[in-house]
C-alpha cells in the first residue's frame, strides 16, 4: 500500500471517528476536493489530510511521543511553511485544531499550550469568533462555511477550556476573543422538522424538535433536544463559568458558596440529562460527559475541606459529592461492562481527568473508612482508565498516577473484592 492510499484510508478513518461528537469538518466538502488534490495540489488542502491522518493515529503499546514523530513533525513543519507563505483559511484553522486536539489528548508539552494560543489567533485573524449572521438562505453557501466556522471556532473553544481547567492555572487562550453566543449546528440532526422522543432524567417525553436551519442561543434550555456537539458547547459555557469562579477564588481568598452551589447544580443537571439523551452515549457524548465530571470534581476540590468522609457524608443531593460519585461508578461500570462494543478510536481525550479525580477520592475515602464499596469504584474507575490510555497518552499518564495513588492507600497484594 502506498503512503496515498494509506493517508486516503486514515482521513476516511478521522472523518468516521470524529464526526459524531467533534463535527469540525464537512465530509462532503472534503471529498468534493479531494479528486482535484491529485491533479492541483493544494496546499491547506493537503495539510488538513495529513492532520487528519494524525489525530487518529494511536500509539503502540510501551510507546513514547517519539513515536508519532515522522508524521507529526510533517504535520508542524507544514504548518509553519503554509503560515510563511502567507495562507490563511478555514482548512488551515482546521488543522491546527487537529494538531491541538492531538497534542493535548498524548500530553505533548509544551508544544499543546503553545498550539492552542496560535490556533485561537489564526482562527480570530479570519474572523472565526465574530457573531455568526444568520442573514441570507440556510441552503447558502456562505451561510453553511459560516456554520462551519461557528463549529471550529466552538471547537477551540471546548479544548481551550478543557484543557486550562486540567492545567489548573492560567487564562484560557480565548479569553479574550469573544465567546460564542449561538450553538453549532449538529450534522447527526436533520435540517428538516421531526418528532423526536426526548428522554429527560426517567421521564420519557415527545416533543417537536425545533428545525435546525434556526439558530438556537447558547442559553437553549435543557427541554429542546440539540445535538451532542451543541449540548458540548452549553457544558463548555458552564466550565467557562467555573474558571471565572476559580479565579475570583484565588484573588480574592475566599470561598463563594452560592456561586458554586449553582455552578454543581448547573451541572449535575447535565450530568444527568447527557446518558439519557442517547441509547449510545459512548462515543458521542463521551466529551461533554467528561468535561461536567471534571469540572464537578474539580468544584469539589475548591470547597473548604472538614475531612473528606465527612464531605462525602454531609448530603445525599444530587449536587452533592457521594451523588457526583455514584454516578460516575454507574458510568464506568456501563462503559467497562460494555468495553467490547464501543470503539475506542472514536473516544474523547476529556473524560480521564474527572476519572482519575474520582479514583483518587475513592482510594483515599477507603483508607479512612475501610468500605470496600471505595475500592471497588476504584479499581473500576482504574479499568475504566486503562481502556482510555489505549487511546490517549495523556491517560496514559493518568493510569500511572493512579497506580501510584493504589500503591500509597492499598496494601501490597491486596484485591477488591468487586469485579
Amino acid at each position: 500500500m502506498s503512503s496515498n492510499d494509506l493517508t486516503t484510508l486514515k482521513t476516511e478513518r478521522t472523518l468516521t471517528l470524529l464526526y459524531p461528537g467533534f463535527p469540525i469538518l464537512i465530509e462532503d466538502d472534503y471529498y468534493g476536493r479531494l479528486p482535484d488534490t491529485y491533479n492541483r495540489p493544494c496546499a491547506k488542502h493537503s495539510l488538513l489530510s495529513l492532520s487528519m491522518a494524525l489525530v487518529v493515529s494511536i500509539p503502540e503499546e510501551h510507546v513514547t511521543p517519539e513515536s508519532f514523530s515522522s508524521l507529526y513533525m510533517l504535520v508542524k513543519s507544514s504548518i509553519a511553511i503554509v503560515e510563511a507563505a502567507n495562507i490563511h483559511s478555514l482548512e488551515v484553522v482546521q488543522s491546527r485544531l487537529l494538531l491541538c486536539l492531538f497534542e493535548v489528548g498524548h500530553a505533548i508539552e509544551p508544544a499543546a499550550f503553545m498550539s492552542l494560543g496560535t490556533t485561537a489567533r489564526a482562527a480570530a485573524a479570519i474572523g472565526l469568533n465574530q457573531k455568526l449572521d444568520n442573514a441570507g438562505s440556510p441552503s447558502d453557501e456562505a451561510c453553511s462555511m459560516r456554520e462551519v466556522g461557528l463549529r471550529v471556532w466552538w471547537g477551540i473553544v471546548m479544548v481551550d477550556r478543557w484543557y486550562t481547567l486540567e492545567r489548573g492555572n492560567g487564562p484560557c487562550a480565548t479569553q479574550d476573543l469573544g465567546a460564542p453566543q449561538e450553538l453549532p449546528r449538529d450534522g447527526s440532526i436533520g435540517d428538516h422538522k421531526v418528532v423526536v422522543p426526548f428522554f429527560l432524567v426517567g421521564n420519557k417525553l415527545t416533543i417537536k424538535m425545533l428545525s435546525q436551519t434556526q439558530s438556537l442561543p447558547l442559553s437553549t434550555p435543557s427541554s429542546v433536544r440539540v445535538g451532542p456537539f451543541a449540548r458540548q458547547a452549553q457544558v463548555s459555557h458552564v466550565l467557562d463559568i467555573l474558571l471565572m469562579h476559580l479565579r475570583d477564588q484565588n484573588l480574592t481568598q475566599r470561598f463563594d458558596a452560592d456561586s458554586a452551589d449553582q455552578i454543581a447544580k448547573t451541572l449535575t443537571s447535565f450530568s444527568m440529562l447527557l446518558p439519557e439523551e442517547t441509547p449510545k452515549p459512548w462515543p458521542r457524548y463521551c466529551g461533554a460527559i467528561g468535561m461536567c465530571y471534571s469540572a464537578l470534581m474539580t468544584l469539589h476540590e475548591s470547597r473548604p475541606k472538614n475531612g473528606l468522609s465527612i464531605e462525602f457524608n454531609r448530603s445525599d443531593a444530587p449536587e452533592s459529592l457521594k451523588s457526583a460519585l455514584a454516578r460516575i461508578r454507574r458510568v464506568s461500570t456501563k462503559f467497562n461492562g460494555f468495553i467490547e462494543h464501543v470503539d475506542c478510536e472514536a473516544i474523547s481525550p476529556f473524560p480521564p481527568q474527572s476519572i482519575t479525580k474520582a479514583a483518587v477520592i475513592h482510594y483515599r475515602l477507603w483508607s479512612e473508612t475501610s468500605d470496600v464499596s471505595h475500592i471497588e469504584s476504584a479499581d473500576s474507575l482504574l479499568i475504566m482508565t486503562r481502556h482510555f490510555s489505549k487511546r490517549w497518552m495523556n491517560a496514559a499518564k493518568h493510569v500511572a498516577r493512579l497506580e501510584e495513588v493504589r500503591r500509597t492507600y492499598v496494601p501490597p497484594g491486596y484485591s477488591s473484592p468487586g469485579p
